[in-house]
């Protein structure tokens, strides 16, 4: 588990550096995370321009940050896919259109969503995906057989034991591949200065 402290960047940089940049070293190409929750409000968005803007320090690497339901809105031939997203940042980027024009493809199609991904793979570093909470959406599990891992966040003395194992179990049965949690808007009471001597 994965502790943030709400509103910090560097509390991200452990989940970076453990788990993204161990994870890209083993991939041939991009790596693709998403991100959801048990609950709608735990601060998956929050999460995720969080590690955005930690991996688009890093400029040589191509980092594209998409939201889920924009995912599920493409029409798009998948090869033309990259066309429709543009950079917010140096080396940081963005899905703005769903298509170019009208097509045949369907989100509902399996093999639609896994040459999105693969797409989305060969041409960025890393893919963050906001995914809604699994209360509100099945996107995170749609996309959970396609991406290199999932990541759940929790919200600290707010999401309850059995609604983190059943979002587990829920993910893993879709085939889902759960690389760990960040614990969101925890309440430090002992000051930073002591966690940091632990």
């Amino acid at each position: 588990m994965i502790a943030t402290q709400s509103n910090t960047v560097p509390a991200y940089e452990g989940l970076l550096y453990t788990v993204f940049q161990q994870l890209r070293q083993n991939a041939r190409h991009g790596l693709v995370v998403a991100l959801t929750s048990a609950n709608p409000g735990e601060g998956v968005t929050h999460s995720i321009q969080a590690l955005t803007a930690g991996l688009g320090k890093d400029s040589l690497a191509r980092t594209l940050s998409v939201d889920s339901r924009r995912l599920r809105a493409l029409t798009a031939d998948p090869g033309s896919l990259v066309d429709l997203c543009e950079p917010i940042g140096p080396s940081i980027f963005e899905l703005v259109r769903t298509s170019a024009r009208s097509g045949p493809h369907s989100w509902e199609s399996w093999q639609y969503r896994q040459d999105c991904v693969q797409q989305l793979r060969a041409a960025f570093d890393y893919v963050l995906i906001d995914c809604p909470s699994l209360r509100e959406a099945g996107d995170a599990l749609s996309l959970a057989p396609f991406v290199d891992g999932v990541i759940m966040v929790v919200e600290a003395d707010k999401t309850r034991r059995d609604q983190i194992l059943h979002a587990e179990k829920t993910i893993e049965f879709a085939r889902g591949n759960l690389i760990g949690h960040i614990l969101n808007k925890r309440n430090y009471l002992v000051p930073d200065w002591i966690y940091r001597r632990l």
